[in-house]
């Protein structure tokens, strides 16, 4: 039976709070911090053979989808590791001095894909955006400013408008780094994405999470703003690095338990309530179906949204489909 030391459990435990405080302002440093605290656990715990390794990554892959139970990443995360231990030890009982060295340098090497994975998608930008192109994009996205930093110094002149993404408005974010770049920018409220839409060449959006069967959970105002673009027949560009790949699927959204909703008083403060038995609800995701997704662009090239079970079924095992079931025994 495979033993966690303490200072490990204590890691584990921190990583989780952090999620919950909503600490990690950038995607991908969740997914650095989910591999650093694997390293952790395959490095410093004591475990005999790789049987006795896959029990004790699931056991704590549940404990880390606590902490963030409206979120793919860590799931994704553990799923690909997990996945890439059969691979790696072929007979179950392989010495742990020989396969222990070996997950190291490949979590290692997992660690420096997703390090570069924005690197390596903002790369792309030439081939998507063109010569004095309207651009639009939502609220503010690390990866999608790369996107366009990249694009921009490579002298690809372009504008950018920018929906401000009320109650939260991270478009301003967006709109002040784009204009430290020198790239012109115009903020628009969002409820004018339909009137704009007819004037924009195409949409550059990110994505917390990208699902099996193509579809997005984003933030919210993405389902909006994808069906304007569908009635105006404007492409939709969606931007996401590897570790955003999930194996699972969401057919039927659940609204609340693959939701997040922050306090509302960014848009009703407490002194304005004048009834007790108000509610005010604000989500922080939307689901966006694949019909309404024209390319996904990822770390290595752009692809349909049909095509996105298949890059799945090469990144994580077929059992490893199940986040739902996670989702909910979180939340008991």
């Amino acid at each position: 039976m495979a033993r966690v030391p303490i200072d490990v459990e204590t890691e584990i435990d921190r990583f989780c709070n952090s999620i919950k405080q909503d600490t990690y302002t950038r995607s991908v440093d969740i997914a650095l911090a989910t591999v650093y605290i694997f390293k952790k656990l395959i490095g410093e715990s004591k475990w005999s053979n790789a049987s006795e390794l896959i029990a004790l990554i699931r056991s704590q892959a549940h404990r880390l989808n606590q902490g963030q139970p409206v979120d793919s990443i860590t799931f994704n995360i553990t799923s690909n590791i997990s996945n890439s231990i059969p691979i790696i030890n072929v007979e179950d009982e392989v010495s742990v001095q020989r396969l222990k060295p070996e997950l190291m340098d490949d979590l290692n090497w997992y660690s420096s894909e997703i390090e570069l994975s924005v690197k390596n998608l903002s790369q792309q930008a030439l081939a998507h955006i063109h010569a004095n192109e309207l651009i639009l994009t939502l609220g503010y996205s690390y990866t999608v400013e790369q996107f366009f930093k990249y694009a921009s110094s490579k002298k690809r002149q372009f504008h950018v408008f920018i929906l401000e993404h009320a109650p939260f408005f991270t478009g301003h974010k967006m709109a002040i780094n784009l204009s430290q770049l020198n790239i012109p920018v115009t903020v628009v409220t969002d409820s004018a994405v339909f009137a704009i839409m007819a004037r924009v060449n195409k949409i550059v959006i990110g994505t917390r999470s990208l699902l099996a069967n193509g579809g997005l959970t984003a933030k919210s105002g993405t389902y909006n703003l994808a069906l304007a673009a569908k009635n105006y027949n404007v492409p939709l560009l969606v931007c996401a690095p590897t570790y955003k790949f999930s194996p699972t699927y969401l057919p039927s959204f659940d609204p609340v338990m693959c939701n997040s909703f922050p306090s509302p008083e960014n848009i009703l403060s407490y002194e304005s309530i004048f009834q007790s038995s108000l509610d005010i609800i604000v989500p922080m995701h939307d689901y966006v179906p694949p019909e309404l997704v024209t390319l996904i662009i990822g770390s290595g090239m752009g692809n349909a949204p049909s095509y996105v079970y298949r890059i799945v079924s090469e990144l994580y095992s077929a059992e490893d489909n199940d986040l739902e079931r996670l989702q909910k025994e979180s939340l008991r």
